[in-house]
Order: structure tokens, then C-alpha cells, then sequence
């Protein structure tokens, strides 16, 4: 069973000020859920499902699910079409204080829309990158968007929030800044670690964090578009600087 009081609570972390002041998230839908379950993160969620995911999952966790009907789901969900199946968990947060670099990294600076933000952390777990650094004006990790976009990428990448030009000039490793002009992105030596920095999606790259950069990198366009996706480009950008990755498409 479910009561009235608890529903409301879900539904309303779906706005930042509530996830913020009860330090929960929602993440829905069975393959975010899945991922969920092998996570040291599924000890502290809470599921609801319908009858029929319930009964075919209940292993995963525990025999702890709560079954819900769609009336109820439909209520909770962040979701225009829930998907049978979302989980309550604690937020986290990853502070700058103390961080290096690892072998690479990501920055995002001001990157505000969910889906890009979503695609970005699972773009970086595709890679083998383990730390995500951005401005505090970066998409919150915690939105369901963005949860949704990452497809369980979320809890297996560390994002870290804070001031990002300062961060950048302790940086011991190469800078790169994805800019419409700068050297070709193919013609880059094979470097073995480094940053990557994506800016905003209108604005790009802030004065401030552009001067932390070693060495402006951009994609050649061969044909008439303006620009290209932050998240798309960040893929191309990192499937020609990480020569060594174990995975394969």
C-alpha cells in the first residue's frame, strides 16, 4: 500500500528546490532500473512497480518492491508515459575540493539542457571516463531527464560541481577545448590523458574557462550546419583522442 501523502512526496522531487531540500531523486523505467539493481546504490532505493514488473523482478531487490497500480504510477511518475517500474534514492554530491584529474576527464560548462547532459555521462561511460567536472550552472544530475538519458550511466560516473576555471588551473594534464575553429581534432597526437571541455549549448566556452585551455580542437565541417550537438560532438571529439579504449560498437 501507498498513501496519498507519500504519492505527492514522489512526484514533487521532480523539481530541484524539493530534491535539494529532501535529498531524493526519482529514476524510472525498467532499464534505468535494472542498472539500478546491480549498483551499490539499490540498498538505499525504494521501487515501486506494477503487479506484473513486480513479479517478475522481485529477486533483484530483495523481495522489496511495492507494487503500485497504474493510477498510482501515473501520479508519482516525472514521465508524460511511465514505464511500469521507478525508485526513490539519496542524492550524492562529489565537491572539487582535493580532486585531480584522472587519466581523462570531462568539463561542461553551463551545458543546461537534460538530454544532452544525460547523453554526456553515458557518452563518458562508453569511454572509460570516471569523473565529469562542471560549472554549478550545468544541468542537475538529479533531474529525471537527465537520469532517464543516462540509462544507468549515472551511477557508475562521478560528477563534480563547483568553480570549473579554477579547478582547470591546477589541471597537469593537456586542456581541450572544443571550439568551431582550432586544429582538426584527427590530426591531434595520440595523447594518453587529458580534458576535454564542452561549453554551453548557445554561448559555448566562458572567457574565463577559455583561458585554461592548452590547445583549441574542433571538428572540420564538410557541409553547411551551423553547429553540432554538445553531445554529439564530445563523442566524435573523444572517439578520435582516446586511441586505446577496450570497447568496442
Amino acid at each position: 500500500m501507498i498513501s496519498n501523502n507519500e504519492i505527492k512526496h514522489i512526484h514533487s522531487l521532480k523539481l530541484k528546490k524539493y530534491r535539494e531540500a529532501n535529498g531524493q531523486f526519482v529514476a524510472e523505467g525498467p532499464k534505468i532500473i535494472t542498472e539500478l539493481a546491480a549498483m551499490p546504490h539499490a540498498k538505499e532505493a525504494k521501487v515501486y512497480a506494477l503487479a506484473s514488473w513486480a513479479e517478475a523482478h522481485q529477486a533483484m531487490f530483495g523481495g522489496k518492491i511495492v507494487v503500485v497500480t497504474e493510477a498510482e504510477l501515473n501520479r508519482m511518475s516525472h514521465m508524460q508515459a511511465p514505464q511500469q517500474v521507478l525508485a526513490v534514492l539519496p542524492t550524492w554530491h562529489h565537491h572539487f575540493s582535493g580532486i585531480a584529474p584522472q587519466h581523462w576527464s570531462l568539463a561542461l560548462d553551463g551545458i543546461q539542457d537534460p538530454g544532452n547532459m544525460g547523453t554526456l555521462l553515458r557518452i563518458a561511460d562508453w569511454f572509460g571516463i570516471k569523473q565529469i567536472f562542471c560549472t554549478n550552472d550545468t544541468a542537475d544530475i538529479f533531474n529525471n531527464k537527465v537520469a532517464q538519458a543516462s540509462m544507468g550511466s549515472l551511477f557508475r560516473v562521478q560528477v563534480f560541481y563547483g568553480p570549473l576555471h579554477e579547478w582547470l588551473t591546477t589541471a597537469t594534464v593537456p586542456v581541450y577545448g572544443m571550439m568551431l575553429s582550432g586544429t582538426d581534432v584527427t590530426l591531434i597526437d595520440e595523447p594518453t590523458a587529458g580534458i576535454v571541455v564542452a561549453g554551453n549549448e548557445g554561448r559555448g566556452i566562458r572567457p574565463e574557462v577559455s583561458k585554461t585551455i592548452t590547445q583549441n580542437i574542433t571538428i572540420v565541417r564538410h557541409g553547411q550546419a551551423e553547429s553540432l550537438n554538445a553531445a554529439v560532438a564530445t563523442g566524435i571529439v573523444l572517439s578520435h583522442l582516446i586511441k586505446n579504449t577496450s570497447s568496442s560498437i
